[in-house]
């Protein structure tokens, strides 16, 4: 019995040595690290506006939000000089990740601004005169579609407007509205 209880014994020391080699034989290693996200940030950075004959062009300037409002407005024939009002802006990619416009909306809730409202068009590259809003709208989404801004990289532009010649007189003394809305996204989607 002292024989079974000897035996015993050193397999339960057996056991226990075995174990702590087999704990000694381990390892761990650890990878982490620090994640910054980049920033998406555009934004109007200058406005200025010339009025040609009318009374008073006055416009509001925000980060995201450009206000232009024209007194007086009246209709002319596409070659009446500078009959017309301008306003010339330009955005800025404030963000830290490259940026491109996904879409460009030009709407008007009044239907004679949509009938009768006309722009010209520039950026320096491309020109295009005698637009009306759903037109422009193509033309923004055409310029602006595969355009990537980088970081600090701006955006100028100008867009000249005034009211077609055969705009009808129960358009006389209406305010109207219009909005162009930037849709950005990253550069990469």
């Amino acid at each position: 019995m002292k024989k079974i209880k000897y035996i015993a014994l050193a397999l339960v020391l057996m056991l226990a040595l075995v174990g702590g080699a087999y704990a000694a034989w381990t390892d761990t290693i650890v990878l982490g690290g620090d994640i910054d996200t980049g920033e998406l940030s555009i934004k109007f950075e200058g406005a200025a506006g010339s009025n040609g004959i009318y009374e008073e062009l006055k416009y509001d300037l925000s980060d995201k939000k450009l206000t232009v409002n024209v007194d007086k407005l009246f209709p002319r024939e596409p070659d009446d000089g500078n009959l017309y009002a301008t306003i010339t802006t330009h955005f800025i990619n404030n963000g830290s990740i490259p940026a491109k416009v996904t879409k460009v909306t030009v709407k008007s809730p009044q239907t004679f601004i949509n009938e009768y409202l006309r722009f010209s068009y520039y950026d320096g590259q491309n020109s295009q005169k005698e637009l009306n809003l759903e037109k422009l709208e193509d033309v923004f989404n055409d310029v602006l579609g595969d355009e990537i801004l980088d970081k600090n990289d701006t955006f100028k532009f100008s867009l000249e407007f005034w009211l077609a010649a055969d705009t009808p007189d129960w358009v006389m003394d209406k305010q109207g509205s219009y909005s162009i809305e930037f849709e950005f996204g990253q550069f990469n989607f």
